[in-house]
């Protein structure tokens, strides 16, 4: 019987290698190091935001495209919009300097993207609380004068631009008081100091101030440049124009030079318009339909439209305008085709204005109804209208 061979396991050729089995786990250690922090970086900004208060869930596809839509229609909506020109309103300065917010929200209300406060009247009397010592030695500030400090700046913020409306030359007071600025008598060509009044003194005749009197000048300029830096946008001067009335041929004025008179309102205007430079301020110097078709010389000289400003304003409201018309031969009847009479009026202008030199633009005061002008207006360039309400 063969002899039985008894055999002996070798228990290492069944077991792993002590060392590479330290280097396997140290693998897996390393893997598992590396899914743990790719984890961590991965929720990190979520649990943070969680814990800010700043979490919100991930959007679905279906809000994604809400959101978009959203965000497309947000973002197409008009901006507020700013004050400009195109439609000014007239506006209570009491109003504007107790609730300028709330008055600025009923001119926007009312489509309104500017407004004229009167500031200085044609008596001469500075309504607002001016730091003008002129107007105080003048005592030209009038009782309950208003405080404007942040009001014209509220009120532009709110989309609607403020505008300052105030007489030149025609200023009793100021007159009164500057009695070297003032229109002065003459009696058979030669000069008097006596003041000149516009008609006589028992029927209300009033003093005005000289065009070519620097100090008259500088007076109105100080006013306009004030009221620049009180955030007016555009400051409006009525009357800068030599005296209306009656006996102006015994009206004399120390200081004249010669030279056509719209020369010197030219230069008066220039004297404006350098207290406006630097500031965010238009300057508008009104003008009557007469006076641009070259009818009253004896105010405005030759060329009326010489004038350095951003706005010459056409007064056109319907008592204003008269029925009838001659210029040059041409006979302007509004009474029988008013349309037409309309148009050729404000082409004449027009004309005038570009002969004369003025490089700004015009702007016309008409009735809020007067949708017939309006139209006119607008077909012949000028958008800038102010509403007599």
């Amino acid at each position: 019987m063969a002899k039985k061979y008894k055999i002996k396991r070798n228990q290492k050729i069944y077991s792993r290698s002590p060392r590479r089995a330290s280097i396997i786990k140290w693998v897996c250690v390393a893997v598992i190091c590396l899914l743990v922090a790719f984890a961590g970086y991965s929720i990190a900004p979520v649990v943070i935001d969680f814990f800010s208060g700043n979490f919100a869930p991930a959007p679905s596809e279906t809000s994604s495209g809400s959101q978009s839509v959203s965000d497309s229609s947000s973002s197409s909506e008009p901006q507020q919009q700013t004050g400009s020109l195109t439609s000014i309103g007239t506006g209570s300065l009491s109003a504007l300097a107790s609730d300028p917010a709330g008055l600025a929200s009923t001119l926007a209300g009312q489509g309104r993207t500017a407004a004229l406060f009167t500031v200085k009247g044609e008596d001469g009397m500075v309504l607002y609380a001016t730091a003008s010592q002129e107007t105080q030695a003048a005592e030209a500030v009038a009782e309950g004068a208003v405080s404007l400090s942040g009001a014209a700046e509220t009120l532009s913020a709110g989309g609607v631009m403020p505008i300052a409306g105030l007489s030149a030359f025609l200023d009793p007071q100021g007159a009164r008081k500057m009695t070297d600025a003032c229109v002065k008598y003459q009696s058979g060509g030669v000069a008097t100091e006596t003041t000149w009044l516009d008609n006589y003194a028992n029927q209300g005749g009033k003093p005005w101030l000289n065009p070519y009197s620097q100090r008259a000048n500088s007076y109105i300029a100080s006013l306009v440049g004030e009221l620049a830096d009180l955030g007016f946008e555009a400051v409006l001067v009525d009357h800068l124009q030599f005296p209306d009335g009656v006996g102006l041929h015994y009206a004399y004025y120390p200081g004249n030079t010669g030279g056509d008179k719209s020369d010197a309102l030219y230069a008066c205007s220039q004297t404006l318009k350098s207290a406006l430079q630097g500031k965010d301020c238009q300057l508008i110097v009104s003008l009557p339909v007469l006076a641009g078709l070259g009818q009253q010389a004896d105010q405005y000289g030759s060329a009326p439209f010489k004038l350095d400003a951003d706005y010459i304003l056409l007064t056109m409201t319907q008592e204003a305008l008269q029925t009838r018309y001659a210029v040059n031969g041409e006979v302007i009847d509004l009474s029988t085709d008013r349309a037409a009479g309309l148009t050729r009026l404000v082409q004449l202008l027009q004309e005038n204005a570009s002969t004369q030199g003025f490089t700004g633009k015009l702007m016309v005061q008409l009735d809020s109804g007067d949708t017939e002008l309006e139209n006119i207006l607008k077909q012949a360039g000028i958008d800038s209208l102010l509403y007599s309400e």
